[in-house]
């Protein structure tokens, strides 16, 4: 996002190191140029298991095929932010790699099983959680086998949001969505819908939706009328000024 900081390698080339000391000392050195400009959550690193040489827009940012490889570099990253004092962020959760489609031009829809994803994608995401990642990013993918809502993305679904990440997983930290200016989004929904379904779905951090005081009137406008609790929104503040309190 910045053409002014220190240039890193991709994390596939992090990753063929075979080095986590390198990704920890990476994480540091983020870490402070993080903290110079004022940023204190960082939505990185890509937890995702390249396991789709197809794939058009993970490839090269994950740390590669092997989940243990991805789980080990990852968790140094995390480590490095988080001693640097900078929020770090598993993302993107239940798992980008195994795409033909990227999810800023439409919606990947992921037939796989529970058992397949136990078995793969979440094991970066379990070892980040029980490392203490402070942070995760939802993707914009269709899983039937986890919420069969046609066209809903993880990112807007409560059975993978609250079901899986924060019940099953036992997260306890920031979730944020991904970017909702992509199509795998805005292409099914209004504003005002993405809006609630995130709150509903157990979203604490609203990443670039399409219109900002649209998306917080519709937040206003259920609470007022009953239909999201005012404990719900004070269940995120918390959780969001808990991570202030942290920086």
């Amino acid at each position: 996002r910045l053409d002014d900081g220190s240039l890193f390698p991709s994390n596939m080339a992090l990753g063929a190191t075979r080095n986590p000391e390198l990704a920890y000392q990476m994480g540091f050195q983020i870490a402070k140029e993080c903290k110079a400009i004022g940023v204190g959550q960082n939505y990185a690193p890509v937890t995702d298991v390249n396991n789709n040489s197809q794939n058009p827009i993970i490839n090269v940012r994950s740390y590669g095929e092997d989940p243990g490889l991805v789980s080990t570099m990852a968790d140094k990253l995390i480590k490095g932010l988080q001693d640097g004092n900078i929020i770090a962020t598993a993302k993107h959760f239940p798992g980008h790699g195994d795409t033909d489609i990227d999810s800023h031009s439409d919606l990947p829809v992921l037939n796989f099983s529970k058992e397949r994803l136990d078995n793969l994608e979440l094991i970066p995401f379990k070892s980040a959680i029980k490392s203490d990642v402070m942070s995760v990013m939802i993707a914009h993918l269709s899983l039937p086998a986890l919420d069969n809502e046609v066209n809903v993305p993880a990112s807007l679904s409560k059975s993978i949001i609250d079901g899986l990440l924060v019940n099953e997983l036992n997260f306890k930290g920031l979730i944020v969505t991904d970017a909702l200016n992509m199509a795998g989004v805005v292409k099914h929904f209004s504003a005002e819908e993405v809006a609630i379904r995130c709150v509903n779905a157990g979203v604490d951090l609203i990443l670039m939706p399409q219109g900002e005081s649209v998306s917080i009137s519709a937040i206003e406008q259920a609470v007022i009328s009953g239909s999201i609790s005012e404990e719900r929104i004070n269940t995120s503040v918390r959780k969001i000024l808990n991570a202030k309190n942290w920086l």
